[in-house]
């Protein structure tokens, strides 16, 4: 038991050890290795940076230079201009001036001049190819140096050309960086460039000192790793010894509490902690207190069991007794019951004959009101068809009116064609005594009237033909007003036949109404028949029910009765078996009471 103790304590001393360096150690390789990512991230950021900013600083410097010496020769210009020397001096002044200009701290930097013609005008290193034309000057890459030079400024502004060129020792031939920019008043191009592999150089030197300066980093970051990680390790160790030292105290105090031992004391410095070691130890004592007051209870209460079942034991012997007394009771009881039971029977079988003369009844019932609401139904179709027909005999007076109003104006246009045929008839006699004075005329007039006696002819011809039109237009007229009178005549008998049979109907739909709400009053009658009806028919089925119930609640007694005799012989045998268990348990709470003090209060 006590190496178990022990190698619980020290494994957990290590785990909590192991665990904290763990735990250090991955937070160190994280922080290290995003440390040192990061570092070199920023170390290659600042040398690019820095090799942009020096090429920006190495064209921004050509580029002054330049505009430095455009500005010089534009000085001796205004000085011609002025009139203070000729064109000729001011040019040999100005070629002198920039020819001496340097820049740079070893004063390798410098200037020459080319012409638009591409012509050398100076070049402070290369004084005898002044004067010579350079069109054709290309570097060892197939670049025409010149040709480039000039496309450059004749934008109209200045311009970066690359090429390889001779250094000053005449022998390196290297890549240069060049800067043009054009004085236009005399066509001269002044040019400067830097070489690229002195850039280059500076560059390299400050890639070096800046890996330099990383490698230090990465060095101290790893010294101050290892030192975080020992001293991790130092403060794990304390750390986790301090632990294991309470965790073994609180074994000791719960192997004490498993032994029954309840007296002890909790040591109060890990009582007064405020870590989750106080909080267990805490808790440890009240769950000590609570069980010392648990056993304390259960010993109180096994003394009482002992007692109260003494005294059950006696109150049994007593039950039993007065149970079979009650056996007798019950048994006079269910004899009763039984007697009840068939008297029950016989009242329900009566109650049972009722209700089949109630049911009769009830259907006849139900027959009279199925009749009723059958003639209600034919009352309403037979309602609804007189209201058709009353419709049909209105839309029907109603046509008839109508064609009776047709033949009157029928009649009225008869008589205007009667008019118009007369007025016809005037002037065809008109025309005809026309035509008669006309042929008058015409045998007057000889031979000249001839051809107005043919047309008089014809106009006479025409007048009797109308006449003839007239009168048979007459008589179709005056046998259409005949028959327009027998129409009328006709119409006006319809329309008193019509409404005969109008009036007719409306006393015949007097007369239905009149049955129909005696048929309602019939149906009514039968309704409350039936509702009486279903009255007696409920109360037909509360009592049979109610009859029912009573004769099984009287065999159910009579059953009951036997089934508690049968149960009071049960009952009396478990009160036997229950006076047993009465032993029992007192042989149970003996034993009880010995565990119980085991323990030390």
């Amino acid at each position: 038991m006590k190496n178990e103790k022990k190698s619980g304590v020290k494994s957990v001393q290590l785990f909590i050890m192991l665990l904290t360096m763990a735990i250090t150690l991955t937070s160190c390789i994280i922080l290290s290795s995003t440390g040192f990512g990061m570092t070199r991230r920023l170390s290659g950021e600042t040398l690019d940076l820095y090799e942009d900013t020096m090429q920006e600083g190495y064209k921004t410097e050509i580029k002054s230079q330049v505009q430095s010496s455009i500005a010089m020769i534009k000085g001796y210009y205004d000085q011609y201009q002025s009139g203070k020397c000729t064109e000729e001096e001011a040019k040999t002044l100005a070629k002198e001036a920039v020819r001496n200009l340097r820049y740079r701290d070893d004063g390798s930097g410098y200037m020459w001049i080319d012409d638009m013609d591409y012509n050398l005008v100076m070049h402070p290193i290369l004084t005898d190819k002044e004067g010579t034309n350079r069109y054709e000057l290309t570097d060892q890459n197939g670049v025409k140096i010149i040709q480039n030079i000039v496309k450059t400024v004749e934008k109209g502004k200045g311009g970066y050309n690359r090429f390889e060129f001779t250094k000053a020792d005449g022998k390196t031939v290297a890549p240069k960086l060049a800067y043009s920019e054009q004085f236009e008043p005399w066509k001269w191009i002044v040019t400067t460039g830097n070489y690229v592999d002195d850039m280059n150089k500076e560059v390299t030197a400050q890639t070096k000192q800046t890996k330099k300066k990383f490698t230090s980093v990465i060095t101290f970051s790893l010294i101050e790793t290892i030192l975080i990680i020992i001293g991790s390790a130092i403060f794990s160790y304390i750390f986790s010894k301090v632990l294991s030292k309470a965790i073994k105290c609180l074994e000791e105090d719960l192997l004490k509490i498993s032994n029954g031992d309840l007296q002890f004391e909790l040591d109060s410095k890990l009582l007064n902690r405020r870590d989750e070691i106080g909080k267990i130890v805490r808790s440890l004592e009240i769950v000590k207190d609570n069980l010392k007051d648990v056993v304390g209870e259960i010993t109180q209460a096994s003394e009482q069991m002992y007692d109260n079942t003494t005294q059950f034991s006696s109150r049994f012997q007593s039950i039993s007794n007065n149970i079979s007394d009650i056996n007798v009771a019950i048994g006079e009881m269910a004899q009763g019951s039984t007697t009840q039971a068939q008297e029950t029977s016989e009242a329900s079988d009566k109650v049972q004959g009722m209700g089949n003369a109630v049911d009769v009844e009830k259907g006849s019932v139900n027959t009279l009101s199925a009749s009723s609401k059958e003639m209600m139904q034919y009352s309403d179709e037979a309602r609804r068809t007189f209201k058709e027909l009353i419709e049909i005999a209105e839309k029907t007076q109603a046509a008839v009116e109508g064609i009776k109003n047709q033949t009157r104006k029928t009649n009225d246009s008869a008589e205007g064609i009667e008019q118009a045929v007369n007025l016809i008839t005037d002037i065809a006699s008109q025309t005809s005594l026309l035509s008669l004075n006309a042929s008058i005329e015409a045998a007057r007039a000889g031979e000249a009237g001839k051809g107005f006696a043919v047309v008089a002819d014809e106009i006479r011809q025409l007048a009797e033909q109308s006449d003839a039109s007239a009168q048979k237009i007459t008589a179709i007229v005056q046998e259409l007003m005949q028959n327009s009178m027998e129409s009328v005549e006709t119409m006006e008998i319809v329309v008193e036949n019509m409404n005969e049979q109008a009036g007719k109907i409306a006393d015949t739909h007097v007369v239905f109404e009149t049955l129909i709400r005696e048929i309602d009053g019939v149906d009514d009658i039968a309704k409350k028949i039936q509702s009486q009806a279903d009255v007696l028919e409920q109360l037909k089925t509360d009592l049979t029910e109610s009859v029912g119930t009573l004769a099984s609640i009287s065999e159910e007694n009579a059953a009951a009765s036997e089934e508690i005799s049968a149960s009071m012989q049960v009952l009396s045998t478990s009160i036997g078996e229950c006076n047993e268990d009465t032993q029992n348990m007192i042989s149970l709470s003996d034993h009880l009471k010995s565990l119980s003090d085991k323990f030390q209060l």
